[in-house]
């Protein structure tokens, strides 16, 4: 009984360990990117554009442009490896003093329900504004001319066109939300699967006691 639960506190320990490093890893490279990237750039001009430091260059500004998104992902991961400290010692005292694990349950269950909900909002952040901007990237809007400003059309328009404001907010939103939203939401899938198979395993634990 005791290595069965035993065993679920050290998957839920390497759990917690691979998403406090990721944590890292995403911190230490938001912030190391942009200096890569300028002295990468720097020496890429100084050797007179080198095809080898190119790459260093290429890789660096990606990361570079990745920043905010990387930022994003560690402190949304650092909360979520906090709760998972908590729920191991949780669990561990649970063991310690031979009690019930209705709690710890209850408390996995409503983190699976969290989880799973949260992906489904990031989903729907990325797949609502791509079904909105490839409804309304055709569709063109005629923009009045500011005073001053010539010429009209022979029928009184403006000669001037924009894309609807729908297909550029979707964009936007995109831009913005869209790599975080992705990684996220399908973050948080796996993260709801694998903490409901922790849920089955100690409800299986406490039947068996």
């Amino acid at each position: 009984m005791n290595e069965n639960v035993l065993e679920v506190v050290d998957q839920l320990t390497k759990s917690r360990t691979i998403i406090r490093r990721t944590t890292y890893a995403f911190g230490f490279i938001s912030l190391s990117a942009p200096i890569f990237f300028v002295v990468f750039a720097s020496a890429w001009q100084a050797a007179r554009q080198s095809s080898v430091l190119n790459f260093f260059v290429g890789v660096s500004a990606f990361l570079a442009a990745a920043t905010p998104t990387m930022l994003a992902l560690a402190f949304t991961f650092l909360p979520l490896a906090l709760a998972l400290r908590s729920r191991t010692k949780s669990l561990k005292i649970a063991i310690q003093e031979e009690t019930s694990f209705d709690g710890m349950v209850k408390k996995l269950k409503n983190d699976s329900k969290v989880l799973f909900f949260l992906g489904i909002f990031l989903a729907l952040l990325v797949i609502v504004p791509v079904v909105i901007y490839l409804i309304t990237k055709d569709i063109m809007i005629n923009v009045p001319l500011r005073p001053g400003e010539c010429c009209l059309n022979s029928n009184g328009t403006s000669p001037n066109y924009q894309h609807s404001p729908w297909a550029i907010n979707s964009q936007v939103v995109l831009y913005i939300f869209g790599l975080y939203a992705t990684i996220m939401g399908s973050l948080s899938f796996v993260a709801s699967s694998i903490t409901t198979k922790r849920v089955r395993q100690l409800v299986a634990l406490g039947q068996d006691n």
